[in-house]
């Protein structure tokens, strides 16, 4: 999508400016001690002499190689002592890269540009302050805390490969829904995947933003809700219904995703029938698909995984 290759690019921008910074902050070192002659006699005698050594090392002259070896040692010393006065040291004239595997290249998927594409991620998020919150840590609170729990983790461990594109996560207040949505975004954002994760009052905000915007603003403003691979709504029928604007918009934002086979994962503390009577038949046949969607009940005797109405789970 877009947005993936918008951090795709900013991946390779922080890399460039790192390799740029390192290489800007050596050269203006190595200017700053040019400009001192001593420095720069010193320069040309080093230089000389590294010549004698590779001539002594290629003719196999082990005797004059050691000497000449000692005449750099001796120069090295005298440099860092003018260096030192210049208030510098070797290491300042050396390019300093952030990683020093790859010296800021990125170059055979070095592990600094997953690093980097992980921080990115987490920011484009919406989730930065709740990056603590894994699968790995969750507390049993009920049978139907650890089977909805079990269900979403292996969920996010075959995405992009679910049959299930449309998640609604359902049940009272206070159970954890919150939590494991959290869950959901932390464990894809540890496998690359481009996951939003938004409040349902924060998403109304956006349709306000949307709704005011001048027309070439408008594509940007609703971006990550249509071009992030997992789109994650916390918390959907807490905020007002805004005439013209919430249901609107989320009808548009949910068909979208649907066309483009995106998904999109939703918690409620509202069941299948107040879904309907809040929101209507167009967004309720979005939200709880027969075909490609499932409901996860978060409360009740039993935990029901359902395609459509009654029929059996699949993930």
């Amino acid at each position: 999508g877009k947005n993936m290759n918008k951090i795709c690019k900013q991946v390779e921008n922080v890399l460039r400016e790192r390799r740029e910074f390192a290489l800007s902050s050596c050269n203006n070192n190595l200017a700053k001690a040019r400009k001192n002659s001593e420095f720069c006699e010193i320069e040309k005698e080093e230089a000389e002499a590294k010549i004698k050594l590779a001539t002594f090392l290629a003719d196999e002259n082990e005797k004059e190689a050691e000497k000449a070896k000692k005449k750099l040692l001796e120069i090295s010393k005298r440099k860092e002592a003018v260096l030192k006065k210049l208030g510098l040291s070797e290491k300042d004239l050396i390019p300093s890269f952030t990683c020093k595997l790859c010296n800021d290249t990125g170059k055979d998927n070095c592990k600094c540009k997953n690093e980097i594409k992980t921080k990115l991620l987490i920011e484009n998020s919406g989730i930065a302050n709740r990056l603590n919150e894994k699968f790995e840590t969750a507390k049993s609170v009920s049978k139907e805390f650890d089977l909805a729990a079990n269900f979403l983790k292996q969920w996010c461990e075959k995405f992009p490969n679910v049959t299930k594109k449309t998640v609604f996560l359902s049940g009272q207040t206070g159970i954890g829904k919150t939590f494991l949505a959290a869950c959901v975004v932390n464990a894809l954002i540890e496998k690359g995947v481009y996951a939003y994760f938004t409040t349902a009052f924060n998403l109304n905000n956006i349709f306000i933003t949307y709704f005011k915007a001048k027309d070439e603003e408008k594509d940007e403003i609703l971006q990550p809700l249509l071009e992030s691979d997992v789109l994650i709504i916390d918390d959907l029928g807490t905020e007002p219904i805004l005439n013209n604007i919430t249901l609107n918009y989320l009808y548009l934002v949910l068909n979208e995703r649907m066309i483009a086979g995106k998904s999109t994962i939703i918690n409620s503390n509202l069941d299948s029938e107040e879904l309907l009577n809040r929101y209507g038949e167009r967004i309720f046949s979005r939200i709880l698909c027969k075909r490609d969607g499932v409901a996860v009940k978060l409360s009740g005797e039993d935990l029901r995984l359902k395609k459509g109405k009654g029929e059996k789970k699949n993930v």
